[in-house]
């Protein structure tokens, strides 16, 4: 099978740089805090022994340190899966990466975040089978809550403003 192309990254979030003299506006502060977020989404990933070199990590969208999502691209395929890119999301809720195949655009990857953690804290909730669930966090109730409250408000009010 022919090598999946790049997803168009055109329509992601631009951050403002922080000016020459390192003065800060609101703006640079969000750019600061967004940079500490690629760091963590760089982290993450690369804490998986299957991971290739990161080739670059795209912004797609982020809000401060509440929730950043990148998407990563690596130097050559992932070995197992044939994959030169992931969605990979960081934030105040529990990281997780996942492939492009079902989402080509920001709100999609969104989307499919909401999908995968809502299964998880569905299966959490009614103590169903958790080795068919992607696996999001400790399972407990309090965390299962707090994630479906988090996705409904994803929902509601991010994917919208992507689409």
């Amino acid at each position: 099978m022919p090598p999946k192309p790049p997803l168009d990254c055109s329509s992601f979030q631009h951050i403002p740089l922080v000016t020459e003299d390192g003065s800060y506006d609101d703006l640079a502060k969000e750019t600061v805090l967004l940079e500490r977020m690629r760091e963590r989404a760089e982290s993450y990933v690369r804490a998986f022994p299957w991971a290739p070199p990161i080739k670059a990590m795209l912004l797609a969208f982020g809000a401060s340190e509440i929730l950043a999502l990148y998407l990563v691209r690596f130097e050559h395929a992932i070995e197992d899966t044939g994959d030169e890119e992931l969605w990979v999301l960081v934030g105040d809720l529990p990281a997780m990466y996942f492939v492009t195949d079902h989402a080509e655009r920001p709100s999609l990857a969104l989307a499919v975040y909401c999908e995968l953690a809502e299964n998880w804290a569905d299966a959490v909730l009614s103590n169903g089978d958790l080795s068919q669930v992607y696996p999001v966090a400790e399972p407990t109730r309090d965390r299962a809550n707090i994630l479906l409250t988090t996705t409904t408000f994803i929902r509601a009010k991010i994917i919208p403003d992507l689409e």
